[in-house]
């Protein structure tokens, strides 16, 4: 019997073409530091390790999240290509400017817009890249802010409320209807509440994703 994380897993792999049209934007990477903010169970950060020859640093505060994505990336043996940290982002502790390319995918969601792209930002090279999907409120803001802090905005895309379905909420609410053991079912409980939240106001559902480039500030 298929667990929370390996149903949820199964429905976010939906979105996954939506991901992978997002890194097409990039110009090639060699051998990439990345990270993964908010990396949850792992599935951007398997994807990104199967499209990128790169060392993938993924770190969520969700402490069975990464013992799930541990377990994943020692089953298929690329423990020496992903490293899981369980932290608080904020209180993790690593160089500035260490990476070529950062990801967050929903990140500034549950942290900030702003206080989260703060932090990634100071993390991130100058040159380097970052792909942040985020909710679709507030676009010329946020478009305004990255030129604020000295980001290209290289592409941008939405996903409308038809693709998070089709993509995610109805595999979702199928795999949930499935579900026979009643304890099983109780984790499910706030997707619940997701998916009767996208039936009243699925508008609210729509998001965007930003391909920046962290410009170099002269001298």
């Amino acid at each position: 019997m298929k667990n929370y994380w390996e149903i949820k897993d199964k429905c976010r792999e939906g979105l996954l073409d939506y991901f992978f049209q997002a890194l097409s934007m990039l110009p090639p990477l060699y051998k990439p530091l990345v990270l993964d903010a908010g990396c949850g169970s792992g599935v951007i950060t398997l994807a990104l390790a199967e499209k990128l020859d790169g060392m993938i640093t993924a770190v969520d505060k969700d402490l069975n999240a990464i013992k799930h994505l541990d377990a994943k990336i020692e089953s298929l043996n690329l423990t020496g290509k992903i490293t899981p940290i369980y932290a608080s982002f904020f209180d993790w502790e690593t160089p500035e400017g260490m990476f070529d390319l950062i990801v967050a995918e929903g990140f500034l969601n549950e942290v900030g817009f702003e206080k989260g792209m703060h932090k990634l930002l100071s993390l991130l090279r100058p040159n380097g890249f970052m792909i942040i999907h985020d909710n679709l409120k507030a676009f010329k803001m946020k478009s305004s802010y990255f030129r604020k802090i000295n980001c290209k905005l290289i592409r941008s895309f939405e996903l409308d409320e038809n693709a998070w379905w089709r993509a995610y909420y109805q595999c979702l609410e199928e795999k949930i209807n499935e579900i026979r053991d009643t304890d099983l079912l109780k984790e499910f409980e706030s997707e619940f509440e997701n998916i009767r939240e996208f039936r009243q106001n699925p508008k609210q559902f729509k998001s965007g994703y930003y391909i920046l480039q962290k410009m170099e500030v002269s001298k």
